[in-house]
């Protein structure tokens, strides 16, 4: 897959010394390889719009709860879910939104972060929502299915720091968001004037750029992680240097919509096509030309670009180092029962039943014996995974 045909072109000089500190560049060889550590999705937000009536049954159980003194439910909203009045916590990681009566119209909001990402395949996000939410608050997961939309994702790769040093100034940040672009240094963020010459940074920390649908950032995720979630990050790493050159795109509103993007299978089915859009959207090149197609890629850069594109993109997360852990059975036993009762309750409500273990049993292994084809390959690509991957 042709990413940019500045990539390959048999440079080996290094870029001339240019500087928005007055200091010079530091040298670059063209060739030298970038060494990616990890990539995936980091975070994704979903909307489930679901009847009202369903909502307020959401609602009316998470006082019960919170009655009930459960500690994984609480009133008040959550980061990137404004406006809702209770937050239900999962024990995956996995947390839902829910509105209160005055607010159904908002549906419930669900985020998983970095946590609950990094132990989930990406093309299973659905199925994982979809179980969690229908049998926590015991709604037909059709109903949960058929409202679920994704409406941001992450999607982040992790070079090692000791195989890539990058610096830019300003001029050198060709980006489709003209208005939104800031250089990040040890002194904080300076925002763009093209052609301005700055003396305030000392130390290359990054760069942002974007505001709403799209934003692309380049960062230091050892900086960021020394919050707390540095450890967590080696492991999965298995890398100690000092620095971890993080790219990232935060993806959201009608950038979703012009890509029809709906769900997270939709974006691992569009990954050959979405990857190479954002790597032009944000690029830094040499300034020996006005015209931005005529400008050559930073090696640094170029070494990037070139570490992607060797990236099979049909399988988002194949470079995960960590994969999932063991599952909880008496977790999964929960939410099959949970399921099953959901299942045979629909089935019997639609044909006025009323309950019988021996008509429950029998339908349920009639559709066990329709799905037998689906059900035996899913425990083999589970089994498989769970042999290879997660410790005993």
């Amino acid at each position: 897959m042709e990413l940019n045909n500045k990539v390959s072109d048999g440079r080996s000089d290094t870029i001339p010394p240019q500087s928005n500190t007055g200091g010079g560049f530091p040298e670059f060889e063209a060739k030298r390889p970038a060494r990616l550590l990890l990539w995936g999705i980091d975070t994704v937000h979903y909307h489930i719009s679901l009847d009202e009536k369903l909502l307020l049954e959401c609602a009316s159980a998470c006082e019960e709860w919170i009655e009930d003194g459960h500690e994984w439910c609480f009133r008040g909203g959550m980061a990137g879910a404004q406006g809702y009045s209770y937050c239900v916590q999962f024990e995956s990681g996995l947390r839902v939104a829910v509105p209160s009566p005055n607010g159904l119209h908002m549906g419930l909001w669900i985020v998983g972060g970095a946590g609950w990402c990094l132990h989930q395949e990406a093309s299973w996000f659905e199925f994982e929502i979809v179980s969690s939410i229908s049998s926590r608050f015991a709604i037909d997961p059709e109903s949960v299915r058929a409202g679920l939309r994704v409406r941001r994702f992450d999607l982040y790769f992790d070079f090692a720091g000791d195989d890539l040093d990058p610096y830019a100034n300003l001029d050198n940040i060709i980006c489709y968001a003209r208005k939104h672009r800031q250089l990040h240094g040890d002194t904080g963020p300076i925002s763009v004037i093209p052609g301005t010459v700055y003396g305030s940074i000392t130390r290359f920390t990054g760069v942002t750029a974007g505001k709403s649908d799209l934003r692309a950032r380049l960062y230091d995720k050892v900086v960021e992680a020394e919050r707390g979630t540095l450890d967590r990050w080696r492991k999965v790493w298995n890398y100690q240097g000092d620095t971890v050159w993080r790219l990232e795109y935060q993806v959201r509103g009608d950038f979703l919509k012009d890509w029809q993007i709906d769900t997270m299978k939709d974006v691992v089915v569009k990954l050959g096509d979405l990857v190479p859009y954002l790597l032009r959207w944000m690029r830094f090149a040499e300034v020996q030309s006005r015209k931005d197609v005529d400008r050559t890629l930073l090696p640094w850069w170029a070494s990037i670009v070139a570490t992607i594109e060797q990236l099979d993109l049909s399988s988002i997360g194949v470079r995960r180092v960590v994969p999932p852990r063991l599952p909880d059975e008496d977790g999964l036993k929960a939410q099959t029962l949970g399921l099953i009762s959901s299942l045979w309750a629909a089935h019997a409500f639609t044909r006025s039943l009323d309950w019988d273990y021996g008509q429950a049993l029998s339908f349920l292994l009639d559709v066990l014996d329709e799905e037998s084809v689906t059900l035996k390959q899913r425990f083999h690509e589970k089994i498989t995974t769970y042999r290879l991957h997660a410790p005993i």
